[in-house]
C-alpha cells in the first residue's frame, strides 16, 4: 500500500508496530552485546491502524506476503493477539515454502548438491520464519526446475507446468527484482522450441513484471534516497 504521500509505507495496525518496537532491542542491541535480552511487550490487536514508513519494501509484489497475510489474518480472526498471531504466521510460510519445494523436487528430482544447499543452517533458519527470505528460495527452486523440465520434454509437461512456471516467475521477480535475469529464461524457451503457447506466457509474464515495476516505480518514494 502506498500512502496519499506517496512514500514508501504500508497500513499497520498500531499493536503491531509496538510489538515490533519492543523487539528492536533483541534484534540490535542486548543480542549483540551478548547482555540480559529484555522482556517484550506482547500487545493484543488495536484495531486502529496508521500508514508507517518502511523504506525499500514497496518495490514487493504483495503477492509474496500471501502466506504470511493469512496467519496474520487467521489470529487476528481467532483474538489471539500480537505473539501468537505472529507466531501462526509462521507456519503458512513454512508449509508453502515446504510445498514449493515439493513441486520442484516432482519437476526436477534434486541432486546432493541442492539438498547440501537447502539444508544449511541458514536456509533451513529463513524457511522457518515468517520473512520471505525462504519463500523465495522455494520460489527459484521452482524456476529452474521448470525451465529444465519444459526445455527437455515440453509436451511431457504439460500446459499446467507451463502455466504455474510463468506465475512463479512473475511472484518472484516481482519479489526480487535482483533476479530479473530469470525473465530471460522463458524467452530461451521460445527461441530454442518455439511454441504458441510459451510465447504466450513470455509475453504474460514479462509483460506482468514490466507493469508492477513501472507502476511500484511510479508511486513509491523510498525515504533512504528521497
Amino acid at each position: 500500500t502506498v500512502s496519499s504521500t506517496g512514500v514508501d509505507s504500508f497500513t499497520i495496525d498500531v499493536a503491531l508496530l509496538d510489538y515490533w518496537e519492543s523487539l528492536k532491542p533483541i534484534t540490535f542491541g542486548a543480542a549483540a552485546s551478548g547482555s540480559r535480552l529484555p522482556t517484550p511487550d506482547f500487545p493484543d490487536w488495536s484495531g486502529m491502524e496508521r500508514f508507517e514508513p518502511i523504506p525499500g519494501t514497496g518495490y514487493y509484489l504483495p503477492l509474496i506476503y500471501l502466506p504470511q497475510a493469512a496467519g496474520l489474518w487467521l489470529g487476528r480472526a481467532l483474538e489471539l493477539g500480537i505473539d501468537p498471531s505472529y507466531r501462526l504466521a509462521r507456519w503458512p510460510t513454512l508449509l508453502t515454502t515446504t510445498g514449493l519445494l515439493v513441486l520442484a523436487f516432482h519437476w526436477l528430482p534434486p541432486n546432493a548438491l541442492v539438498l547440501g544447499l537447502l539444508a544449511l543452517p541458514m536456509a533451513v533458519f529463513q524457511s522457518a520464519s515468517a520473512a520471505i527470505d525462504g519463500l523465495c528460495l522455494a520460489l527459484t527452486a521452482c524456476a529452474i526446475a521448470g525451465f529444465l523440465t519444459l526445455r527437455s520434454d515440453p509436451d511431457k509437461a504439460g500446459g499446467t507446468v507451463l502455466a504455474v512456471w510463468g506465475l512463479i516467475l512473475i511472484v518472484l521477480v516481482g519479489a526480487r527484482l535482483n533476479l530479473a535475469p530469470l525473465l530471460l529464461l522463458p524467452a530461451i524457451l521460445s527461441l530454442t522450441r518455439p511454441r504458441w503457447d510459451q510465447a504466450l506466457v513470455t509475453a504474460i509474464t514479462m509483460t506482468a513484471v514490466a507493469a508492477w515495476v513501472l507502476h511500484a516505480a511510479g508511486q513509491v518514494v523510498d525515504l533512504r534516497t528521497a
